[in-house]
């Protein structure tokens, strides 16, 4: 009692009073029984949310215990910028091509209508991606590529016809992957 409706009310008003009858007294008590079978749901809520994380967590501690592993902010960190700042560069890796540079100037072009994500998605996974998609550097290449491409929002990393999203960005032609591609590497990353 002390614990679930004095130090509550206390906390919450800086004051207790008695309840001054017996129905009053009930619903008080009735109410912290609410209050605190409210407390123990959150709190089971909350501990089934910390299970289902706790494979990502393991992952995760995997990767970063890893002694080939880097995280993106350290990378970034060799270049003097923030993760945040690689993810906008290797996002903006498809605007070095002449036709990017066309359509900024082209006060008739239409908003999105040159594609500039798939070009960061491909290099980051034609460099670090391989054969087999379940190492962890495939998954880590696989979450960078995402996040690069993902910049203006999600894309679906699988398709309803079971078409991989990353494969589509591997494939899709008349980008201009290579102009990008070269002169990304050139001007930005040289």
């Amino acid at each position: 009692w002390v614990t679930s409706a004095v130090l509550p009310a206390i906390r919450k008003t800086g004051s207790y009073s008695m309840p001054k009858d017996y129905p009053s007294a009930l619903r008080a008590l009735a109410d912290a029984a609410e209050q605190k079978l409210a407390l123990e749901a959150e709190t089971e809520r909350q501990r089934q949310q910390i299970a289902e994380f706790q494979p990502i967590r393991q992952y995760v501690d995997t990767i970063l215990e890893s002694e080939g592993t880097l995280a993106t902010s350290q990378i970034a960190a060799d270049y003097g910028i923030s993760a945040r700042q690689l993810n906008k560069i290797l996002h903006d890796a498809g605007k070095y091509k002449t036709e990017f540079q066309k359509y900024l100037s082209d006060e008739r072009a239409q908003r999105g209508s040159v594609n500039h994500t798939f070009a960061g998605c491909r290099m980051i996974l034609e460099h670090f991606h391989g054969e087999n998609s379940e190492r962890f550097e495939d998954v880590t290449a696989e979450l960078l590529a995402y996040a690069a491409g993902a910049h203006h929002g999600v894309f679906d990393c699988v398709y309803q016809q079971h078409r991989s999203g990353f494969m589509h960005r591997m494939e899709t032609e008349g980008i201009q992957y290579e102009e990008s591609r070269e002169n990304f590497l050139k001007y930005c990353a040289g």
